[in-house]
């Protein structure tokens, strides 16, 4: 029986959901078709956004027969389902760009999900959605998920965090929201409940507004001015070469370790 706690009535902007596919990680590892428990990483993606409430279509952008194939047979069903073939070694901005080119926005924001974390689940983005939704209304325009300070792999990755709890549940989910993100670098401002974490790749929430303006700013890493969503430390994972995929089997339970850093999951999580 799941401990997670039962998610607030969602009240966030309608989502066109983009999962890069096509994207890969370090010495060309290419988590999209990796299995994992079963199925491989791009179900878990495809799984967190046809089930989630705030998802209203999906786009999967692939650069091979191979993953568009896999994209539409796995992606078909619950939610309409768009299979973009781009050229290969784009960046997740190009691929944006591209998955977005001729697309009517109208009335929707956009989730950009990353195929390498399968942990984050429906639920992450449907908080994270709420929550955009909520300061959207204060002039927010984009919103990109974090991690604890010890998943952090670059110092350019690395900002100042001030935290709340704005909906039911985040607290006992151990997740948190941020209103503002600051530049790591110098001293902190002076704000209490200020901490460190990490930029992480699972979710980025943007208006069209706000994916134009970072479209613009060729060397931006992230969108301009974000809010924050705090992953919970076991859904954080973020797979990017052979051996993150042994550490995820282990926390499923698929290997033989004898040390775990996060609880156990179900591969139905």
């Amino acid at each position: 029986m799941s401990d997670a706690p039962t998610p607030p009535p969602f009240c966030g902007p309608a989502l066109c959901a983009v999962i890069p596919a096509n994207i890969t990680g370090e010495g060309g590892f290419r988590p999209a078709l990796v299995p994992l428990g079963g199925r491989p990483l791009l179900a878990w993606t495809l799984e967190a956004a046809m089930t989630c409430r705030s998802v209203r279509e999906i786009v999967v952008v692939a650069d091979h027969l191979e993953l568009s194939l896999a994209a539409a047979r796995l992606g078909r069903g619950r939610k309409p389902l768009r299979v973009l073939d781009v050229a290969q070694g784009l960046d997740t901005r190009q691929t944006l760009e591209c998955a977005l080119r001729g697309h009517d926005l109208r009335g929707t924001a956009l989730a950009l999900l990353s195929v390498a974390t399968p942990f984050r689940n429906a639920q992450d983005v449907d908080l994270a959605a709420a929550y955009f939704g909520r300061e959207l209304g204060r002039g927010a325009q984009s919103l990109v998920s974090l991690s604890n300070l010890l998943s952090a792999q670059e110092l350019s990755s690395l900002r100042w965090v001030m935290r709340e709890f704005p909906l039911p549940g985040l607290r006992e989910a151990r997740a948190a929201v941020s209103r503002k993100l600051y530049e790591f670098g110098g001293n902190p401002p002076s704000i209490q409940g200020l901490e460190l974490a990490a930029l992480h790749p699972a979710i980025t929430l943007l208006t069209p507004a706000a994916q134009r303006q970072w479209a613009a700013m060729r060397d931006a890493a992230e969108p301009p001015a974000p809010l924050g969503y705090l992953l919970p430390e076991e859904r954080a994972l973020v797979l990017q070469c052979e051996s993150d995929l042994r550490r995820a089997q282990a926390i499923l339970g698929c290997a033989d370790h004898t040390t775990v850093f996060a609880p156990p999951l179900t591969a139905a999580a």
